[in-house]
């Protein structure tokens, strides 16, 4: 009889152990099927409020999941392609504002191993348009463009037409038309007109009236403009520009995203920018000039990676490192000011955050740098010691982090389709070797690319890409 229940049981209790199983094995027919599985590491989302996360879920070029470890490795089937961050940073891909593509062509094709997953990229005509296009849209490289036309004021009706035409696009094509870039280039100097007592003269025009009255109707069409200024006299006058602009075409009712680059870090009027809405792109480091830096300085692992950029055309790390008395404004800026950051060649991203987190750490004694020069001889450094003390602060991280990522992928017209790590947006997105929340401010160039994805794709990784060969 005992003999007999015990069997009962054992059977009751495999069927229920059966059964148990085939829920769970229904269950995980049901989830959807995921593409590339990102893990074991510190999720940065693009969005300050966001619960820390460690883990990413793709399917196709989408994000569907993110959640922690166990969460997102429920999805893992065999088929699926798994990068381990192994406690490092996953982060929005990084994006560079502003490319100029003559002789860049081949340097544009290896951005993905400097975790680069979208360009603003310059070009002179259609033609060079295009020829990106074949470029970026690669099956197992593709790049995510958005392409500023060089243009010259006014514009001839034919080109206006082709640029119409060509900017009906959506933002998530990989390569699209996005904005025109304009050289804001003043005429000399000329004599102030002697006011008479009987008629006060109107303001002159801040650029010749053709080229004026160009802007006022590609503003009205909605056309994002980037100036390109040289000097803080033509900064002056950029803004002075879009401020015209505003006031002038007072029925254009969607964002305007016209944005300001700099042909070199000056000093910056936050007040009005703020006031305009206007983004600023700052070069990135490895484009500044005058900047000397001790090789003994540059982390191993920065310079073996300066190296290998080298070799494919891109700038090098090591003679740019930057020193944060360079900066001529403090960071983070005031509320309401937008910075991203735009090199004209291809340039490490890394060097951007240092640049930025590096110029915050400046010591308070230092005399503010925000809306006045800085020089870099007299400018004091930062406490090494102090900074090597801790890792640095979760808020100045987020911060730099924003200009790189989610704050470059709006000035280039993102619409909330990329530039952050949320479900349904497209999948963009680097991971780097070490957690940029615990790093110490001299060690921020340890943290090193080691996979890029674009498009849900993965475009580089680290163990398994060779790099060229070193000459």
């Amino acid at each position: 009889m005992a003999a007999r229940l015990t069997a009962f049981l054992v059977a009751i209790i495999v069927g229920i152990s059966v059964v148990a199983g085939l829920i769970v094995g229904a269950q995980r027919e049901a989830e959807p099927a995921v593409d590339v599985l990102v893990y074991n590491g510190r999720v940065y989302t693009g969005d300050p409020n966001a619960p820390i996360a460690e883990a990413v879920a793709i399917r196709g070029n989408r994000i569907l999941k993110i959640g922690s470890n166990r969460e997102i490795k429920r999805l893992r089937r065999n088929a699926a392609t798994v990068i381990d961050a192994h406690g490092g940073s996953i982060l929005p891909g990084f994006a560079d504002t502003y490319v100029a593509v003559p002789g860049q062509a081949d340097a544009i094709a290896g951005i993905h191993r400097l975790g680069l997953t979208s360009v603003g990229a310059v070009v002179d005509d259609l033609k060079a348009l295009d020829a990106l296009a074949t470029l970026a849209t690669t099956a197992d490289r593709p790049l995510r463009i958005a392409a500023a036309l060089r243009a010259t004021l006014p514009l001839t009706e034919a080109t206006r037409r082709d640029i119409d035409a060509r900017r009906s696009q959506g933002a998530t094509a990989l390569v699209r038309l996005d904005a025109l870039a304009i050289d804001v280039v003043l005429p000399g100097p000329k004599p102030a007109a002697r006011p008479t007592a009987s008629r006060r003269s109107l303001p002159p025009p801040l650029l010749p009236n053709d080229q004026q009255q160009a802007l006022l109707e590609l503003d009205r069409a909605g056309w994002p403009l980037v100036l390109h200024v040289d000097d803080e006299r033509e900064l002056s006058v950029a803004l002075d520009v879009v401020a015209r602009l505003i006031e002038t075409n007072t029925a254009v009712a969607a964002p305007r995203r016209h944005r300001v680059v700099l042909a070199h870090p000056m000093s910056l009027d936050t007040a009005r920018l703020a006031t305009l809405g206007l983004t600023v792109a700052m070069p990135l480091p490895a484009t500044w000039t005058g900047v000397t830096v001790d090789p003994a300085a540059v982390p191993a692992a920065a310079a073996a990676e300066a190296s290998e950029a080298d070799t494919a055309g891109m700038a090098t790390a090591p003679a740019a490192v930057a020193d944060p008395a360079i900066l001529p404004f403090s960071f983070p800026l005031p509320e309401g000011v937008r910075l991203v950051m735009g090199s004209e060649i291809v340039a490490d991203p890394r060097l951007g955050l240092q640049a930025l987190i590096g110029g915050a750490l400046v010591p308070a004694t230092a005399t503010p740098a925000t809306d006045a020069a800085a020089s870099p001889e007299s400018a004091p450094k930062a406490d090494s010691d102090a900074d090597d003390a801790a890792p640095l602060d979760r808020h100045l991280v987020i911060g730099a982090l924003a200009t790189l990522t989610t704050a470059a992928a709006n000035a280039l017209g993102a619409n909330a389709e990329w530039g952050t790590l949320e479900p349904g947006r497209l999948a963009d997105l680097v991971v780097l070797s070490a957690d940029l929340f615990e790093l110490q401010a001299a060690h921020l160039l340890d943290a090193v690319v080691i996979a890029t994805v674009v498009d849900g794709k993965v475009v580089y990784d680290r163990d398994t890409d060779t790099p060229p060969p070193t000459p």
